[in-house]
């Protein structure tokens, strides 16, 4: 079994509120994500240290998503009474935030980040006011401090983004639909959004599900996994599959190895500095009320694993989240306190898979 570092945590008592998850940013920050039942929409975020120390709170107004940065986290969301339009913003900590006006004609940009990196990209339809023209681009956000925009390049495909991705080594991966029924289309981008490749085919015969996201993951070895995510319409349920593995600027994704195909309904993360993999139990309803970790060697040699407990009997399990220094974030689901009673509540095991 995988030894397990003292225990930290963060909790707070609100019956109208339950917990959904977390992040870690390069730097070892936490936002802690939690909603309201009358404002499903809206992500309340806590930060904090892994030390447990509070560092502020913010509202991530209509937040879609949110994608760790070195310093600090980027997150698109909608932008209240703007016609269709959204923004990407900067989440430094709870008592410093930045807004980056990055305005969007149609759809949400996709946000492609790294914990090493300050920069991200941004890619989507983009118009930076109500009467200039509509661009399909990248642009290369300078997140060092209040975020500027550096670069913009345009996309090789105006066919609907599907999602973006960035390796370790800080190369990006938009993949698009297509107009080929089936079809998967790439295009990489370099460091500060220089294209690297042009339009190429990711995949063909994946047909989507009514709830179906593709997910790029940070690969061992450089790269970056594919791997397909299907929610359940009513319920939380996640079946998830793993697909095939892009080595950077390369234009064929090729299978993944039997030892990953045969762990279905896990993500797959980078730990050990990038030398191993972490396989986590995912989202899943009324289900033993434990997450599991597995690490896994880079050739698919099991190395060892350990069961998080959050209660006796069955949950509704969420999300693990694990940061760059290999911390574990374990989010406890509605119904499980925490041993002082508070009902919104987050653990965490520093440095665990370090």
């Amino acid at each position: 079994d995988l030894p397990a570092p003292p225990m930290r945590g963060y909790s707070f008592r609100n019956e109208t509120v339950r917990a959904t998850g977390a992040a870690m940013d390069g730097r070892g920050v936490l936002a802690l994500l939690s909603e309201r039942d009358a404002t499903p929409e809206n992500k309340n975020i806590d930060f904090t240290a892994t030390d447990g120390t509070w560092l502020g709170y913010d509202i991530g107004e209509m937040l879609r998503e949110i994608q760790p940065l070195l310093h600090g986290f980027a997150g698109s969301g909608y932008i209240n009474g703007s016609q269709g339009a959204y923004t990407v913003r900067f989440l430094a900590t709870g008592t410093t935030q930045f807004d980056v006006i990055v305005q969007q004609a149609w759809g949400v940009p996709d946000i492609a980040s790294h914990p090493s990196s300050s920069g991200f990209l941004v890619a989507g339809t983009f118009r930076d006011d109500y009467t200039s023209p509509v661009k399909a681009e990248a642009r290369w956000m300078d997140g060092t401090g209040p975020p500027v925009l550096v670069a913009s390049s345009s996309l090789a495909s105006k066919q609907p983004i599907v999602t973006a991705g960035m390796g370790a080594d800080r190369n990006m991966l938009v993949v698009f639909g297509s107009q080929i029924a089936g079809e998967l289309a790439g295009q990489w981008f370099a460091p500060r959004g220089r294209p690297l490749t042009g339009l190429f085919t990711l995949m063909t015969d994946f047909l989507f599900g009514a709830n179906t996201v593709v997910e790029l993951t940070a690969a061992v070895g450089g790269g970056l996994l594919v791997t397909r995510a299907d929610r359940e319409i009513l319920g939380t349920d996640l079946r998830i599959r793993h697909l095939c593995q892009i080595a950077p600027g390369a234009t064929a994704c090729l299978p993944v190895p039997a030892w990953m195909e045969n762990r279905p309904d896990t993500r797959l993360r980078a730990v050990r500095g990038g030398r191993a993999w972490a396989a986590l139990t995912t989202e899943h309803e009324a289900v033993d009320c434990a997450d599991r970790i597995e690490v896994v060697a880079a050739d698919g040699t099991p190395c060892g694993s350990t069961d998080l407990r959050m209660a006796a009997g069955t949950c509704d399990r969420l999300a693990l989240t694990v940061g760059t220094d290999g911390t574990v974030v374990q989010t406890l689901p509605r119904g499980v306190r925490m041993p002082n009673g508070d009902n919104v509540g987050w653990r965490w095991w520093p440095e665990m898979l370090r």
